[in-house]
């Protein structure tokens, strides 16, 4: 007996039964429309903090999240955005400091001169270009509606709103979606 026989014979022919009239023009009629698409960009966006501050990059620049570790200083280099070089998985890959770019309240916390307080490094890369940064939270990835981006409010310091392109409001915080071709943009400029 082969498998095709003892199916159809366990079902009593549940298969072979003829399709009701117009079920065929219904279904036609139902494959012929256009597809019809969604008005709002949906994005994904990796959200952590840097302290109190709530901030967004787009997922598909974070390569990873790393558990904190000490940066080597560069010799001849002391200022405040980068902090030194940090081995990642046996390659050496640029620390600096988030907060002191965006002109954080809260940068001093976050990566003291003594070292890094926080508890995760989050290593973002675009093309060749690979920087790591210290964050509070590392949350994760969230998807949101391009759409629902709020304007970035006044009040907002000038270095963070300079960075920003809109805030979202999640989970009860305010989370400024960073522009990320901004932020690679100035971190290659200041880091040649």
């Amino acid at each position: 007996m082969t498998y095709q026989s003892s199916g159809r014979t366990h079902r009593d022919g549940l298969l072979d039964r003829p399709i009701p009239p117009g079920q065929c023009d219904e279904y036609a009629r139902l494959v012929a429309q256009p597809e019809q698409t969604d008005s709002k960009e949906r994005q994904s966006l990796f959200i952590f903090s840097l302290n109190t501050e709530w901030f967004g990059l787009p997922a598909g620049i974070v390569e990873e999240v790393v558990d904190d570790r000490m940066p080597h200083s560069l010799p001849h280099r002391r200022d405040t955005i980068v902090k030194g070089i940090v081995n990642i998985r046996g390659q050496l890959v640029v620390c600096v400091s988030l907060s002191e770019m965006l002109g954080s309240a809260a940068a001093a916390r976050v990566m003291p001169d003594a070292g890094i307080s926080a508890s995760r490094l989050l290593v973002i890369r675009r093309e060749h270009f690979r920087v790591a940064f210290a964050v509070t939270v590392a949350h994760g990835v969230e998807p949101y509606d391009t759409a629902s981006l709020l304007a970035v409010p006044s009040t907002l310091a000038a270095a963070s709103r300079k960075f920003t392109r809109g805030m979202l409001d999640w989970n009860g915080h305010a989370v400024g979606c960073l522009n990320e071709d901004l932020l690679f943009h100035a971190l290659e400029r200041g880091l040649s």
